[in-house]
């Protein structure tokens, strides 16, 4: 990516979330096969939140909401 902008490797990836949002899409679309991978990345992304979401609902103990929302995001996995 630097060789095809001109720019520095400094200026083209920078730390945070720059990087995952900016720089990794730019890179996944100049591989071959690239949408396939940037599917995974985001899909990724998203359990990643979803995880971190789950882990705050046990932390609360709110057993009954814990149990309504995975039987619903499990509902929507189905269709």
């Amino acid at each position: 990516m630097s060789l095809k902008t001109g720019l520095p490797i400094e200026q083209v990836a920078k730390g945070g979330p720059g990087l995952a949002f900016v720089a990794y899409p730019q890179a996944l679309s100049i591989m071959p096969g690239g949408p396939f991978w940037a599917v995974i990345f985001f899909f990724m992304l998203l359990t990643l939140g979803l995880d971190s979401q789950v882990y705050c609902l046990q932390k609360k103990k709110k057993k009954k909401y814990f149990l309504f929302l995975c039987s619903i995001f499990s509902l929507l996995l189905l269709m």
